[in-house]
C-alpha cells in the first residue's frame, strides 16, 4: 500500500510536523522511506529522509521528511513533512518506518479478507482500527451490509423480517428527499464529508460506483475521533478494495434476483425477441407463461431519483408483495404482479398500495389483466396511459386504473385528431342548438333515455317530469333527427357523441 504525505502526517501527530505540499504536481504516493544518500540514485515512489541541511536543492518531485526547516528551492518542487530540531532523528525514522509497516500489514490483512466466509463483515472489522470511529455500509437499496462499532448516537435502523436484515426507515429517506445536502451527495464520487448539521456529526462517506451505476455507499461517523484529513486516502483505498468484493459477489447473487427485471427491461427497450429467455426468467421465479399478470407504473418525484429512494422503493414493493417483479425504467418505478399467484386484481391491488403510495408521495397507473405476458410493453403503456390521463381528470388521487380511464383515453386521443363538431353525431349538434335557441331540454332528455337504456320511469324521475312530457319530448326528438333509437349501434354513436362532447368540456 502506498501512502500519501498526509497519512503520514496524520499518523505521526504527536511529533508536531508541518506539511508543505510544495507548488509543482499533485501530492504523491509513497511506497516507502529511506535515509537520503547525496550520492545516490533518487526512486519516484520512495520518501527520502535526513536533515535540512543534507538534501542539495535541486532536488525535484520528491516527498522528503526532514528535521528543520527546508530550504526555499526545496519547498517549492517537492512535497515535505518537516519536524523541529529537537525532534531525535533515528526515533522519527523509526516510527515513520513503523506507519509503513502498519498500512502494509493492513493491506495485507484486507487482501486476506477477501476470501473469508463473510469478507464484507470481516473487512469492516479490520478497518475499524485504521478509522477509530463508527463504521457502516449500504447498498444502493439502503440495505446495512456491513458496520462496525455502532453507538447510540448514530439514526436507528429497521430489521426487515422479509429479507433478514436491516434497512434504513421510511421517515429518514423521506427526511433525506428534502435536504438539499444529501441530495448533493447523490452525485459525487471519490470521499467526501456531510456536514453536521443534519445528524449533530460530521460523516466521511464515499458512494460505490460501478458500470456507471450508484451501487451503495461507505459512510465513516465522526463519533469517537475527529476526521483528519488523511482518512480521505484511506477511505478510498478501503471503498477499492469493499467494491472488488461487491463485484465478485454480483455474479453469484445478482444474477437470479435480476434476471427476470432485466429481460423485461429489455423488452421495453425493444431488444428482447427471444421468448425463452423470459419462460426461463420465469421458471427462476416459479412462474409462467399462462399465469395471468397486470403491470403497475409508480411516478415519483424527480428527487426521489436524486436519493436513489426509487431502488429502495422497488426492494420495498417486492417484499410486501412477493409474487411481483419491480425495476427502474427511465423515471418511473415499472412493476409486474402475478395475478394468478397473488390472488389479486387491479382493483384489489389500488386497494392495498394506497398507503404505501401515501407514505413515499408517489402515484401510480395500472394496467389491465394480461394472459399474454409478450405483450408486456404494451401493457407497460396502457399503465401509463392510466396514470397520464386519470391525473388530468382528478389530480387528487394516488392510483389510476385503465380500467376506469379507458373510454376517457379514448375519446381524449380522438380529441387530438379532429375536433367534436366533425366526431359527433350532426343530430345531436342539432338538438343542442334547437336547446340553445328555444330553452328547451331535448339534448339532455335524449341522453339520460339512452344511458338509462330507454327506461321510460327512469328517464322521467330524474327528469323530474311527468311521462306524457317524456314522451311528447321523444316524439319530438324522433321527427326532429330522424333517429331509430332501438338501434344498439345507433345508441353507442349517439351516447359517443355526448361523451366527446363532455371530454370536450361541453364544447361542440
Amino acid at each position: 500500500m502506498k501512502l500519501t504525505m498526509q497519512l503520514i502526517a496524520d499518523s505521526m501527530e504527536e511529533y508536531h510536523g508541518t506539511l508543505i505540499p510544495g507548488t509543482k504536481g499533485a501530492p504523491g504516493l509513497w511506497y516507502q522511506v529511506m535515509w537520503y544518500n547525496p550520492e545516490a540514485e533518487l526512486y519516484d515512489d520512495v520518501i527520502y529522509f535526513g536533515r535540512t541541511e543534507d538534501f542539495l536543492p535541486e532536488i525535484r518531485g520528491k516527498g522528503l521528511i526532514c528535521i528543520g526547516a527546508p530550504a526555499p528551492s526545496l519547498r517549492k518542487n517537492n512535497e515535505i513533512l518537516c519536524f523541529g530540531e529537537v525532534v531525535s532523528l533515528e526515533e522519527v525514522f523509526v516510527r515513520i518506518q513503523s506507519v509503513f509497516h502498519r498500512f502494509h500489514r493492513w493491506e495485507d490483512s484486507l487482501r486476506e479478507a477477501i476470501w473469508e466466509e463473510k469478507p464484507l463483515e470481516t473487512l469492516f472489522k479490520r478497518a475499524a482500527p485504521m478509522f477509530d470511529n463508527s463504521m457502516f455500509i449500504h447498498d444502493e437499496n439502503f440495505y446495512l451490509l456491513a458496520s462496525v462499532n455502532q453507538t447510540p448516537r448514530q439514526h436507528r435502523w429497521e430489521y426487515d423480517d422479509a429479507q433478514g436484515g436491516y434497512i434504513l426507515p421510511l421517515d429518514i429517506l423521506n427526511d433525506f428527499k428534502v435536504n438539499e445536502d444529501y441530495l448533493a451527495t447523490m452525485h459525487t464520487t471519490g470521499p467526501s464529508v456531510f456536514p453536521a448539521e443534519t445528524f449533530g456529526y460530521a460523516i466521511l462517506y464515499q458512494n460505490l460506483w460501478y458500470n456507471k451505476k450508484y451501487r451503495g455507499r461507505i459512510c465513516v461517523n465522526e463519533i469517537k475521533r475527529r476526521i483528519r484529513p488523511g482518512d480521505f486516502y484511506l477511505l478510498d483505498f478501503f471503498s477499492g478494495i469493499v467494491l472488488e468484493v461487491l463485484k465478485a459477489g454480483e455474479g453469484l447473487v445478482m444474477n437470479h434476483a435480476m434476471s427476470l427485471s432485466r429481460v423485461l427491461f429489455q423488452m421495453l427497450e425493444g431488444e428482447q425477441e427471444d421468448m425463452q429467455a423470459l419462460d426461463r426468467a420465469l421458471l427462476q421465479y416459479g412462474w409462467t407463461a399462462k399465469d395471468d399478470y397486470f403491470c403497475v407504473c409508480f411516478f415519483p418525484e424527480e428527487r426521489d431519483i436524486h436519493t436513489n429512494s426509487v431502488q429502495y422503493f422497488c426492494s420495498r414493493l417486492m417484499d410486501h408483495f412477493p409474487d411481483s417483479c419491480a425495476f427502474l425504467y427511465e423515471k418511473c418505478v415499472v412493476m409486474l404482479v402475478n395475478s394468478t399467484l397473488s390472488d389479486m386484481n387491479p382493483g384489489s391491488f389500488g386497494n392495498r398500495i394506497a398507503v404505501m403510495l401515501r407514505e413515499g408521495l408517489m402515484k401510480a397507473g395500472i394496467s389491465a389483466l394480461s394472459s399474454d405476458l409478450q405483450m408486456f410493453p404494451l401493457y407497460y403503456e396502457q399503465a401509463v396511459c392510466a396514470y397520464e390521463t386519470g391525473q388530468k381528470i382528478n389530480d387528487t388521487f394516488w392510483s389510476y386504473r385503465f380500467e376506469d380511464y379507458q373510454m376517457d383515453f379514448v375519446l381524449e386521443n380522438a380529441l387530438e385528431k379532429l375536433p367534436a363538431s366533425l366526431l359527433c353525431s350532426p343530430e345531436i349538434l342539432r338538438l343542442r342548438e334547437y336547446d340553445a335557441t328555444h330553452t328547451a331540454e331535448l339534448s339532455r332528455t335524449l341522453k339520460i333515455y339512452l344511458e338509462q337504456d330507454r327506461n321510460l320511469a327512469r328517464t322521467a324521475e330524474i327528469l323530474q317530469i311527468h311521462r306524457s312530457t317524456l314522451l311528447y319530448r321523444i316524439g319530438r326528438i324522433k321527427e326532429m333527427t330522424g333517429l331509430e333509437l332501438e338501434e344498439p349501434r345507433e345508441k353507442f354513436r349517439l351516447l359517443l357523441s355526448y361523451y366527446l362532447i363532455e371530454q370536450n368540456r361541453g364544447q361542440a
